[in-house]
């Protein structure tokens, strides 16, 4: 009985640690994207909309930004645009996105997940 009870245990941690790790509704960086609000201004496929510049781009390609400046986008600017999304806006928008409340790992599924392209 004991050994059962054991494997129960271990089951649920298990499966919570899982959940834990693909965000709100476990399915990964797709999940954290759309539970944590990133789809209601990017666009569920990521093409923009109303309230935010679309997020098609892959690594490597260039954006411009307000001041005229260009940056390359990778991991650094992805993640500063989503952890301090003040530091650079993209031209043609303005500072609207709110500050996220995201783990270190919500963040990290994020960066890989928009670095992949659309």
């Amino acid at each position: 009985m004991r050994r059962v009870r054991a494997f129960g245990a271990v089951g649920v941690l298990a499966l919570g640690l899982l959940a834990a790790g693909c965000g709100a509704d476990g399915e990964g960086a797709t999940g954290v994207y759309r539970t944590n609000g990133c789809s209601a201004c990017h666009g569920a496929d990521r093409t923009g909309g109303a309230l935010g510049p679309a997020l098609t781009w892959s690594a490597g390609d260039t954006v411009e930004l307000d001041d005229g400046s260009t940056v390359e986008i990778d991991a650094a600017y992805v993640r500063r645009s989503i952890v301090d999304p003040s530091a650079e806006i993209v031209a043609g928008w303005t500072d609207t996105m709110p500050v996220a409340s995201l783990s270190e790992t919500e963040v990290d599924l994020l960066v890989d997940y928009l670095l992949t392209g659309p």
